[in-house]
């Protein structure tokens, strides 16, 4: 059993309980979570709640899109305390783990009591604070609870000491110097509350231990924020990926950044400056242990917001969030290394160690991401992979944002992100004066050629424009129409020289299988760089090796002539038999 909050609408502040089993979220009444808000679609999502307490969600093809921390998202987990949005609306995840189970049934007074505290304290410090917490912790669940929660929660020396004064000696030993996460990336076994485990990864002997396949690990707490996060574990097996959520002062759920793999040096990530909280995971991308994880503070300064060529951005390592000048994200992008800075029109990115991911923001988020490649773009959806992609494409008209990549590179599709595996530079754009003036230039061309039937012209510009310029739809769909109408005519053709070269051989035309190789060499040339190229060649071996077979065969054939001639003529016609012999010698 699981509990849902409705943040939004007419039912705000109703929380309704699901079992174990497949649910649908959406604004149809049939729903098994009606949502009566315009934004949400009839069949929005699908939620998957396992006997566990696991919650996993799916976007239905909404029209609107699903969204988790402010990126348009397809499917995925749904971790305890976070939010979920549905166009406009938003559900939040009641974190069933933050408090143990109110007291024993019969006390209603207590047990109102207990629901109140523990809605207040789900959003942790920001709603409440440490002392609605504590109340929630002592009432629920005895001095012990409260204790776990803030005799760990790295408490002053000086109140450690004011509360072993009150109750003694054992309050003052909990004065120990603790890291951002209150040692629980020590993998106690006392502490393993602490962490939402997915099926197969484990905590023990001081030890987070992940199987094969990629699992996330989580805290279930929030911390509060710092400039700048070190963070660094003992790993062995797989990489290890930290993901920091982080938020302000008001927000339940917030922005999602990648720091780079855990190793035994410390690796820094500058948070925003006016980050209030932050949550931790450890992504793990195969096989591994995990154990004396540590975060701590680092002597870095934050990172700020900035405005550049009328976007506001913000950046650290290789993440990024993006603005449009609405105000609302326009691209969000995981990286735990690479660097971000200015360029004439837009963003230069210069790439790290590892790979790069793009999401798109609420301002692009009708058209997705469209990923660049020969023969016209690819949407962006889960499960795609693209070899040698030449950049991404996001929005339209006014709200466009386009990527170049320096170098080809491979892309997957996973989760609403569009991960890239960049070895060079890459280049964001939104002011596209330059890009747009020679997607005119190529249309021009495609126009050309088409009005003069160079095939090899048409099919130059439309592979252009389709792999390097889609940013006119219309001019991309005529691209594809002359493309295709080209190829179409050209297998039409090959098929032609097929069935003539059957006839030539049948007649045994030593002639007319020449004129045909020479039609077949000059289609290759035409449709240069088309699959039908190859085969044009194929096309023309053949007809040439069959016109050498027919020239040997005649040469054979009066060879055996010349000779049943001579032998005939030897004894009625010596002289004559001896001249024709005389004239093969010669």
């Amino acid at each position: 059993m699981v509990r849902i909050e409705i943040n939004s609408g007419s039912e705000a502040g109703k929380v309704v309980e699901l079992r174990p089993g497949t649910h649908v979220v959406g604004r149809h009444p049939s729903c098994d979570l009606p949502l009566p808000v315009e934004s949400v679609s009839g069949r929005h999502a699908e939620l998957l709640v396992a006997a566990d307490g696991t919650v996993r969600f799916k976007d239905l093809g909404s029209t609107n899109g699903t969204f988790s921390g402010g990126v348009k998202v397809t499917e995925g987990e749904w971790f305890p305390g976070s939010e979920l949005r549905l166009g406009n609306a938003s559900l939040r995840l009641v974190d069933e783990s933050a408090a143990p189970v109110a007291a024993a049934a019969g006390d209603a007074d207590d047990a109102a009591m207990h629901a109140r505290a523990r809605e207040a304290a789900m959003a942790g410090g920001r709603k409440g604070g440490p002392l609605m917490l504590l109340l929630l912790l002592v009432a629920v669940g005895g001095a012990g609870a409260a204790y776990w929660m803030f005799g760990r929660s790295g408490a002053s020396e000086e109140e450690t000491e004011a509360g072993a004064g009150a109750g003694g000696a054992a309050a003052a030993g909990a004065a120990v110097q603790r890291d951002l996460i209150d040692d629980l990336g020590r993998f106690a076994e006392e502490d393993a509350i602490a962490w939402t485990l997915p099926e197969g990864m484990t905590i023990a002997e001081g030890k987070l231990t992940a199987p094969q396949g990629v699992r996330r690990a989580a805290l279930v707490r929030d911390f509060g924020a710092v400039p700048a996060l070190s963070l660094r574990a003992e790993v062995t097996g797989s990489a290890v990926v930290p993901w920091i959520e982080w938020g302000g002062a008001n927000a339940e759920a917030g922005t999602v950044w990648q720091a780079a793999p855990l190793s035994a040096t410390a690796q820094t990530l500058a948070l925003p400056a006016d980050a209030a909280w932050f949550r931790i995971s450890l992504l793990c991308t195969g096989a591994a242990t995990v154990s004396e994880f540590r975060v701590e503070a680092a002597e870095a300064a934050a990172t700020s917001p900035a405005q550049h060529a009328g976007r506001n951005w913000m950046a650290s390592a290789g993440n990024l969030v993006l603005h449009h000048t609405t105000g609302a994200p326009a691209l969000l992008a995981r990286g735990g290394s690479g660097s971000w800075s200015t360029a004439e029109g837009g963003l230069d990115f210069t790439p790290g160690s590892g790979a790069i991911s793009f999401a798109a923001g609420e301002a692009v988020a009708a058209t997705g991401i469209l990923i660049l490649s020969e023969g016209g773009p690819i949407q962006a959806a889960d499960g795609v992979r693209i070899e040698g992609s030449p950049g991404l494409l996001m929005g339209q008209g006014a709200m466009r944002y386009l990527m170049r990549f320096d170098e080809p590179c491979s892309i997957s599709v996973q989760g609403g992100f569009v991960q890239c595996a960049l070895t060079a530079p890459a280049r964001l754009r939104w002011e596209m004066t330059e890009d747009l003036t020679q997607a005119s230039r190529l249309e021009r061309q495609l126009k050309n050629a088409a009005n003069d039937e160079d095939v090899a012209g048409v099919l130059a510009a439309a592979g252009v424009i389709l792999r390097d310029y889609p940013l006119d739809e219309e001019t991309v769909a005529e691209a594809l129409r002359l493309s295709r109408a080209v190829l179409q005519d050209g297998r039409n053709q090959l098929a032609d020289l097929a069935r003539e070269r059957a006839d030539a051989e049948f007649l045994q035309s030593v002639e007319d299988l020449v004129a045909l190789e020479a039609e077949a060499r000059a289609l290759a040339q035409a449709y240069a760089g088309s699959d039908l190229a190859p085969r044009a060649l194929a096309e023309a071996e053949a007809l040439q090796a069959s016109a050498a077979f027919l020239r040997e065969a005649r040469a054979v054939q009066a060879a055996t002539y010349r000779k049943r001639l001579t032998t005939a003529l030897s004894d009625a016609y010596p002289l004559l038999a001896a001249w024709l012999r005389a004239e093969e010698q010669s």
